[in-house]
Parts: C-alpha cells; sequence; structure tokens
C-alpha cells in the first residue's frame, strides 16, 4: 500500500496543476501561484475523504506543507 506522502503527492499532481514541478515535502503550499485558497479548501475536504480522517477548518491555516498533513492525517489514522 502507498504511504500516505506517496497518497498526497498523486492527489496533488492529479489536482493541481504542478505538472513538472518537484514538490518539496517542506514548502509552503501557500507560495504555489496554481493554487487558490478555494483549491485548498476543496482539496483538504478530497484529504478528508480519501483517508477517512476529519479536519477541521480550523486546521486548515496550521498545514500550510504537505509535511504538515502527513503528520496530521498518520496522527489520526495511527
Amino acid at each position: 500500500m502507498a504511504t500516505t506522502e506517496e497518497r498526497i503527492r498523486k492527489m496533488v499532481e492529479d489536482n493541481w496543476d504542478v505538472q513538472g514541478k518537484t514538490l518539496d515535502i517542506d514548502a509552503n503550499l501557500a507560495d504555489l501561484k496554481e493554487v487558490s485558497s478555494s483549491d485548498m479548501i476543496s482539496f483538504f475536504m478530497l484529504l478528508n475523504k480519501e483517508f477517512n480522517v476529519t479536519i477541521l477548518p480550523e486546521d486548515f491555516a496550521k498545514l500550510t506543507t504537505m509535511k504538515a498533513m502527513i503528520d496530521h492525517i498518520d496522527s489520526q489514522s495511527g
């Protein structure tokens, strides 16, 4: 089974126009010019569904990197 990181990377590639870019796990996703705030909210809803977790709206602002998302999801599912 794919790791949380692999699954999130795939979701990012499938949902955001970041083709050809190497995404650093610690990079601030808000710095991606291709991603709007509504894109981020939609992405968090996809994460909730994909991983069967609950990411509350008040947590959105804290989860600014893929690493933060991975840690948050792993803490809920482990």
